[in-house]
């Protein structure tokens, strides 16, 4: 029997394998399947947030929102899930608008050589 034990997923950073961001038109299939799903969707993920009225991004609310998430579930490309944490450097994890930003995870998916974002 399927039981809710949170009261919603958050999802914080959907991307391509490589890790590059994807466009709005193959983020809204990828929600509207998610929110169809057993999962479930409230809301879209974290990384493309907009956090101020001028549809800017505040890099310190939007990492804030990452560290606060402390050790998360990734589910990478190759199958496998892990626990992974947010990689609060700003030289590793930024975040410029929604289709320009890279976050890191300690643990996490290795990108495959030569991937471009």
């Amino acid at each position: 029997v399927w039981r809710s034990f949170t009261g919603d997923v958050d999802f914080l950073q959907i991307t391509h394998a490589n890790g590059a961001p994807l466009r709005d038109v193959q983020r809204v299939a990828i929600y509207k399947k998610l929110a169809a799903s057993a999962t479930g969707l409230l809301h879209p993920e974290s990384a493309t947030w907009t956090l101020l009225k001028n549809s800017t991004f505040n890099f310190e609310q939007k990492i804030n929102e990452f560290v606060r998430a402390g050790i998360v579930a990734q589910f990478g490309p190759d199958g496998v899930a892990r626990a992974v944490k947010f990689v609060n450097d700003r030289k590793r994890s930024y975040f410029i608008n929604k289709y320009n930003y890279r976050i890191e995870w300690e643990g996490g998916y290795a990108y495959p050589q030569g991937a471009l974002p």
